[in-house]
């Protein structure tokens, strides 16, 4: 009996009915094993953030989530035929299961989130139901934001050496130069040596301060044919914040067609980009047709970088990037005598020589004729 004067109490005062409507302002809870479901727009003033039931979003219509404090479910679920868009943030602590429906954010509260807190999950997200907006989540090492946009699941996965204290997600089917102008970068030309083009079509936001490994999918609406034949040549790409410029995050696994797929990074930090999204990378086909390969096993052949003539005009300058734009060698008098090893002191196990793949040069002659540019694959 008190029990039930206690939910009486909690579900009266200071909450209010107004036919589908919600209205919070004072304090609820829903109770272990007990469930509330919503059909129509919430709003929450009060507190309602210590909830231990189940939650629905529910529903024939678009609705609303909005209010001045946040809300926090233990479960939640989402079955409506059409979508919940948040303009608070909504957290969950235990398990949200996508059913039907998207749940979106506010475009214009870029601190509005879904929210996975305490190592919540999810399950059942699909084409029919997802995130179109932002997903935070605090105190993970991994996690597969389930993003997308109207009819297409677009997710992204993080994976990190140790655990991020907050990491945060979005999805946007949007031209990255455009996108880039709204979020006040600098222009988004710049691009480091080693790569050719960069998607047009979508792009990816990720955070996190620890190294990472991020996993991203491809499909028809892509259009991956627009700037790549092969998927050989696909890469995964970030746009460096203070570099100013995109970057070849590389590629650890690739799998699938040029419609349809999935391909994940190599270790980077999240936070230094402001955007990702996919590229074309000077593949190594490439550099055998077009430019050098350097073999440097000292069998006498290709062991060095070799210009042919340029004994006959010293003074000539060469500069090595690699293929994120970093300078690993540089010589003002250079005369054929690279073989591998960079003689840049910030470069990692430069003493042991460079890494296998591709390098970009520029070549200053000293006879003042136009610089010579290109690639080079070192093979070890």
């Amino acid at each position: 009996m008190k029990r039930w004067m206690l939910l009486l109490f909690l579900l009266t005062a200071n909450v209010f009915y107004g036919q589908e409507n919600f209205y919070n302002e004072g304090n609820i809870k829903i109770f272990k094993k007990g469930q509330m479901g919503f059909h129509g727009p919430i709003r929450n003033d009060g507190n309602f953030d210590q909830n231990l039931g189940l939650a629905g979003l529910y529903g024939q219509r678009d609705q609303e989530l909005s209010g001045d404090r946040e809300i926090v479910f233990w479960d939640l679920e989402i079955f409506t035929p059409a979508s919940w868009t948040l303009h608070t943030t909504l957290s969950v602590k235990n398990n949200l299961n996508f059913i039907e429906g998207d749940l979106l954010t506010s475009s214009s509260s870029p601190d509005v989130s879904l929210h996975f807190m305490d190592n919540a999950f999810y399950t059942g997200d699909s084409e029919f139901s997802k995130v179109a907006g932002i997903i935070t989540v605090t105190d993970a090492t991994q996690f597969r934001f389930p993003l997308g946009d109207a009819g297409a699941l677009r997710p992204i996965s993080l994976f990190s050496e140790i655990s991020n204290e907050s990491i945060r997600a979005s999805y946007l089917r949007v031209n990255p130069s455009i996108l880039g102008q709204v979020m006040a970068l600098s222009p988004l030309s710049g691009i480091s040596a080693g790569l050719l083009a960069i998607s047009s079509y979508e792009c990816w936001t990720i955070s996190g301060r620890s190294p990472s490994v991020i996993r991203i999918t491809w499909d028809e609406d892509s259009r991956l044919e627009s700037f790549i034949h092969t998927t050989e040549e696909l890469t995964v790409v970030g746009w460096h914040e203070v570099n100013h410029r995109w970057e070849n995050l590389g590629k650890t696994a690739i799998n699938g067609t040029i419609h349809e797929g999935i391909i994940s990074s190599e270790w980077f930090i999240p936070d230094d980009y402001a955007l990702v999204t996919f590229g074309k990378a000077v593949t190594s086909a490439e550099i055998a047709t077009n430019n050098y390969i350097l073999t440097p096993n000292n069998d006498g052949l290709n062991d060095y970088l070799i210009f042919p003539g340029l004994e006959s005009t010293p003074g000539n300058g060469l500069k090595i990037f690699n293929r994120n734009g970093i300078m690993v060698y540089s010589n003002d008098k250079y005369q054929n005598q690279f073989s591998g090893n960079a003689n840049n002191g910030q470069v990692i196990n430069s003493n042991n020589g460079l890494n296998e793949g591709i390098y970009y040069y520029i070549l200053d002659l000293a006879d003042s004729a136009p610089k010579r540019q290109g690639y080079f694959y070192i093979s070890r």
